[in-house]
């Protein structure tokens, strides 16, 4: 069962999506990365999956403030909250977020840039942001990289590459990026 409690912007380039469960020490701060980023034409969709905790009022306040956020809760599994949101995203491309992770404040920019510059390509995957938070908002990871790495270093030591991925969203879109 779904229950949708916030709609917001229309044609967005960029949809952040961003599953979640039991975040409230954390999800904040996620959601105030992306909403600092320089790339301004992206909408966040988030989904909460059954928290026990504070997360989904969390949410309904974070959203209440930026119309670019649209949440969502979703009692099923993970794995069909994680589908809900990027079935829900209407950007033609699509990066993934932890609602543990803080991103570069020019993250989804150099992604888009690099997409922009390499028509042809579904996905690119770029160290620039992986930085994580615990419950007590330490960071810790990698932080900001402005270096290309080669694919198979990042797939070797980066256990968590959904959450630097930019990718064509080929769900609601005809698989084409944009301006191509």
């Amino acid at each position: 069962r779904t229950t949708r409690f916030f709609y917001a912007m229309n044609s967005p380039r960029v949809s952040v999506v961003m599953p979640l469960r039991n975040a409230e020490a954390t999800v904040a701060e996620a959601v105030a990365s992306l909403q600092r980023q320089t790339w301004l034409n992206l909408e966040i969709v988030m989904v909460d999956h059954a928290s026990e905790d504070n997360s989904p009022v969390i949410l309904e306040e974070i959203a209440a403030r930026d119309e670019r956020i649209r949440c969502f809760r979703h009692d099923g599994t993970f794995v069909e909250a994680a589908n809900l949101a990027w079935q829900s995203a209407q950007g033609d491309l699509i990066a993934r977020m932890d609602s543990d992770d803080v991103a570069h404040t020019e993250r989804i920019e150099k992604q888009v840039q690099m997409m922009d510059a390499n028509p042809g390509k579904q996905m690119f995957i770029i160290i620039d942001s992986l930085q994580q938070m615990n419950a007590t908002h330490e960071r810790y990871g990698k932080g900001y990289r402005s270096d290309s790495l080669v694919l198979e270093t990042i797939l070797t030591f980066c256990k968590e590459t959904h959450a630097i991925a930019l990718i064509i969203n080929q769900v609601n879109n005809s698989g084409k990026a944009a301006g191509s």
